[in-house]
């Protein structure tokens, strides 16, 4: 029976360790990463004509995490990539908040691509990932992928686009009237195109919780959507006490 006991301790213990450098966003960030995608893409010159309204996937940002489960400051575990995602990281030496850090540094590089030549003159790959039409759905993570001892401590932000088949080698985007070449039983919103569906049950975007359309927190899916590290200690110390009073037993006797 202790046993037992030990081994579930060290189970809470390694998910207690894992909530404290794992970290997924906050419902406030996600809403934000949604946000600042929206009016990046809506605002892209020249106008797109079928470019998608963007929206927050629970799917990705589990898969983010798992990308992120092995990482080391000079690495990435890019072999869990799912099959239709792309990504872009960054190296952060602060905790938070970076998630709009990291958006606003690879934004900056729209100065460095040429759009009629489909060229960039310095690094601009990452941003032609956010402007890409085909792509409505984002999911992020972050977590400390410092070396043991080593300081100062180094976060890897991740963002995860689906890219529904969309290439970044060629143009991002087509260029024309802002929504003139939406599909099929798609609207228009932010000079961006979506599906017409019910609004109340926010599935206008495929495997999305959180629109630029519904601005609310309460637009997220609590039930498939991963709740913030802390919430994640919140659950497991409970239940780890109980182990290690379990585990104290069984010393005494």
């Amino acid at each position: 029976m202790c046993e037992d006991v030990e081994m579930r301790r060290v189970i809470y213990l390694m998910a207690l360790i894992w909530s404290a450098v794992a970290d997924v966003p906050t419902e406030e960030e996600r809403t934000q990463i949604v946000e600042f995608l929206t009016n990046l893409r809506e605002s892209v010159k020249p106008p797109a004509s079928n470019m998608l309204l963007m929206g927050y996937s629970s799917e990705l940002e589990t898969a983010a995490l798992k990308m992120l489960a092995n990482c080391t400051s000079i690495g990435l575990d890019r072999d869990s990539l799912p099959e239709d995602a792309l990504d872009f990281a960054r190296y952060v030496f602060h905790k938070g908040p970076a998630y709009l850090e990291v958006l606003t540094h690879y934004a900056s590089n729209s100065q460095n691509y040429n759009y009629d030549r489909n060229q960039c003159t310095k690094s601009c790959v990452n941003y032609k990932v956010m402007v890409l039409a085909t792509s409505n759905a984002v999911g992020c993570a972050r977590r400390d992928c410092s070396r043991q001892g080593a300081s100062p401590k180094v976060y890897l932000n991740i963002c995860l686009l689906k890219k529904n088949g969309g290439n970044v080698g060629g143009q991002p985007y087509k260029r024309g009237e802002s929504c003139s070449e939406c599909p099929d039983g798609f609207a228009c919103e932010r000079k961006q195109c979506f599906k017409k569906t019910s609004q109340a049950t926010n599935t206008h975007l495929p495997m999305t919780d959180i629109s630029a359309k519904s601005s609310s927190p309460a637009a997220v899916d609590s039930a498939n959507s991963p709740a913030p590290s802390t919430s994640i200690a919140k659950g497991v110390f409970p239940v780890m006490v109980l182990n290690m009073l379990a585990f104290g037993l069984c010393l005494i006797v």
